[in-house]
């Protein structure tokens, strides 16, 4: 790991979102009308580039 790194087993923790759940989309409209109506941007950037396969 590196400094500040959460690792986690094999399920992750809170850090990745079930595509198959409903509730996810729910919750990403949510977050993003809410940094929508914060930031003039009309472009956001969340990270999530980095994927852990291993919980699917």
């Amino acid at each position: 790991g590196k400094p500040n790194q959460a690792i986690y087993g094999t399920q992750g923790e809170m850090e990745i979102f079930n595509p198959i759940e409903p509730r996810v989309y729910s919750t990403m409209d949510s977050l993003l009308r809410e940094v929508k109506s914060r930031f003039p941007s009309n472009f956001i950037h969340l990270g999530m580039d980095e994927v852990y396969d291993k919980c699917w």
